[in-house]
């Protein structure tokens, strides 16, 4: 069975093909579902994948959830995000922190945006004092009752809202692991992580949370960081407060802060100060990877370059010495799909500034030229 495949173990390929055919009865389906507002029970069934983060693979937490679903829910999934999303942005009503899920906009951006107001307040003589925040399991956590609250003051209404609910209450999922799966479970709380319509939802519901805070804030999704220049003690008073915000506003709309998962960072010359996400106090960080760069406290890319060296040399080394015979064209399809998308990874963002940078990627670079006599020279 293909991993692609939801518990229905149609792939997208057999759709494709029989298109024509069943084009005419999953409209009327649709129109009935949108109409409505019910859906197939059948198709808010979901077989979820365990695909590791970091740490060791022993340990559940360690694992990120993505759930496999029909591939025709998915189909009416898009209808329906193609409809909120045109609605949120002819109306204005996405936030415009939340990078996460949304056109035009991405890790990059998110990126580019923060450097670039760290660079600017350290250009003007001040710190900058930086808190990254980790929910808990957060697209786990979503409760249905307030999503739906959350949605229907934002205008989502009638036949549309009553069929959102119905995708979100009476799921069922089913862990599988290689070929093996678990028995199925209610699945009670939540929105599907990989289903087309999740992640709309889950930004939706945290739409709000830069109201509570005075401080500048960015979002991707769950990931989170507010920073506030430092100009005097009020300004790290601030900072705390809208820290306390936050964990208010997490209480109240039952997405735990993972205290023990938030760090601070400091940028400039001054003092440190000392933040608390509750009783924890949080640890001062040299760097931090952030959306997949590693950003460090001088805002240099050094750091950055040499971790991201690290894991083309990690890839090249078994390119290099399992296929010894691949030609120049073969072995350059195989280093740029497998090892030099590493590197481009928010290039922009942490484009290397010092020739020392950019000469531990060229390392890289030069070494996969050396296995090839053509290329070298």
């Amino acid at each position: 069975m293909e991993k692609s495949t939801g518990p229905d173990e149609l792939h997208p390929k057999i759709l494709r093909h029989i298109a024509q055919y069943i084009a005419a009865p999953l409209t009327m389906i649709f129109n009935m579902s949108l109409d409505q507002g019910v859906l197939p029970m059948d198709w808010k069934d979901a077989v979820v994948i365990p695909i590791h983060k970091t740490g060791p693979r022993q340990v559940p937490s360690n694992y990120r959830s993505v759930s496999l679903t029909s591939v025709v829910i998915k189909i009416l999934e898009r209808i329906i995000k193609r409809t909120i999303t045109a609605f949120m942005e002819t109306n204005n009503l996405f936030n415009m922190a939340q990078h996460g899920f949304r056109k035009g906009i991405s890790c990059t951006t998110n990126l580019l945006i923060a450097r670039e107001f760290w660079i600017n307040a350290l250009d003007n003589g001040n710190s900058v004092d930086v808190v990254y925040i980790d929910f808990s399991k957060a697209f786990d956590k979503v409760p249905t009752n307030r999503l739906l609250l959350k949605l229907e003051n934002i205008g989502i209404a009638g036949p549309l809202l009553k069929c959102i609910k119905d995708f979100l209450v009476g799921r069922r999922q089913k862990v599988r692991i290689n070929s093996k799966c678990s028995i199925w479970r209610p699945v009670l709380s939540g929105v599907p992580q990989g289903s087309v319509l999740g992640s709309l939802l889950f930004i939706m519901y945290v739409n709000d949370l830069t109201s509570i805070v005075q401080s500048p804030m960015l979002l991707y999704a769950d990931d989170v960081k507010i920073w506030r220049v430092i100009t005097g003690d009020k300004d790290a008073f601030t900072l705390q407060a809208d820290l306390n915000n936050m964990i208010n506003w997490s209480k109240e709309w039952l997405m735990p802060i993972d205290a023990e998962k938030c760090v601070y960072m400091h940028l400039g010359d001054s003092k440190v100060n000392k933040y608390n996400i509750g009783d924890v106090s949080l640890p001062v960080v040299r760097s931090h990877k952030d959306l997949g760069v590693t950003v460090s406290n001088d805002l240099k890319t050094t750091a950055h370059c040499r971790e991201v060296a690290a894991k083309e040399f990690r890839t090249l080394w078994p390119l290099k010495t399992t296929f010894t015979r691949l030609d120049t064209t073969m072995f350059t399809t195989a280093y740029t799909s497998l090892v030099r998308t590493k590197p481009e990874n928010c290039a922009q963002a942490a484009s290397p500034c010092l020739k020392g940078d950019s000469d531990i990627l060229e390392k890289v670079q030069r070494a996969a030229t050396l296995a090839i006599p053509e290329l070298r020279g």
